[in-house]
């Protein structure tokens, strides 16, 4: 069967607000600053203060979004691709079938903005967790992956066995062996 994209999307740049309030409340208080330095230093050298002072949290926050702007996730008929990166670029695949559990998280703040964050718990050693955050629709997502786990564990013909630690059907296994 050959591979399909099913979706795709970005987490919302709701998930920098707080970077960017703080970068909004230094530039607030650093006009009463730069007004007082303007008077004791002179023109030229309140300019060059004035453009570091106000460049650095700017330049904080651009990279704050454009972080979050190229962060793709893509669902495809048999994998989660992640994208990152914004001049060096990293794809992180989680095989579909590795899918144990999927989580809807809605705190309501993102609820206000028809936001949420799907969590899927995998049996992959390298990411076991997965959160695409903030991403609109979470409910729409959450049943294409559901659909898509499904079909590719009757694909490969997978299917979840959960055991509990040290603990297999009552036994006590620590004396095998002698």
């Amino acid at each position: 069967m050959a591979e399909s994209v099913i979706w795709t999307g970005r987490s919302s740049q709701l998930t920098n607000i707080k970077s960017f309030l703080v970068c909004l409340v230094i530039w607030i208080l650093l006009i009463p600053t730069l007004w007082f330095l303007w008077e004791k230093l002179g023109a030229k050298w309140s300019l060059i203060l004035t453009a570091v002072w106000f460049g650095l949290p700017f330049l904080f926050a651009a990279k704050q979004w454009l972080n979050v702007k190229f962060y793709v996730y893509e669902l495809t008929s048999q994998r989660m691709r992640i994208t990152k990166g914004i001049l060096s670029k990293r794809t992180d695949e989680l095989e579909l079938y590795r899918v144990k559990d999927i989580t809807l998280v809605q705190p309501f703040f993102m609820r206000l903005f028809k936001l949420g964050n799907v969590v899927l718990d995998t049996s992959d050693r390298t990411t076991p967790t997965v959160t695409v955050q903030a991403v609109r629709d979470p409910r729409h997502l959450l049943d294409e992956l559901r659909e898509a786990v499904e079909t590719m564990r009757m694909q490969k013909r997978v299917r979840e066995v959960d055991f509990s630690d040290g603990d297999m059907d009552g036994g006590d296994f620590s004396d095998m062996g002698d």
